[in-house]
């Protein structure tokens, strides 16, 4: 656990973007469905890779780029 405020500031702001988060995915489904949200998490991992190329400056491994395509082709 954490020891000094530092720790236990940013353990408390992950705990409530963690809880916000969720609290607006759940709102989410109510609007567009189960069906369509579960469609739309499965993009989480695409977006996370495609905010990283464009924020981070990270490259794509052709491992990455085949799990993109794969991911793509299923939704």
């Amino acid at each position: 656990m954490p020891t000094t405020m530092l720790a236990w500031t940013g353990f408390g702001g992950v705990a409530i973007a963690s809880t916000v988060g969720t609290l607006a995915f759940i709102s989410g489904v109510t609007y567009v469905g189960a069906a369509s949200a579960a469609m739309i998490s499965n993009l989480e991992p695409v977006l996370g890779i495609l905010f990283a190329i464009a924020v981070l400056g990270e490259s794509v491994s052709l491992l990455q780029g085949i799990g993109i395509a794969v991911v793509i082709a299923a939704i």
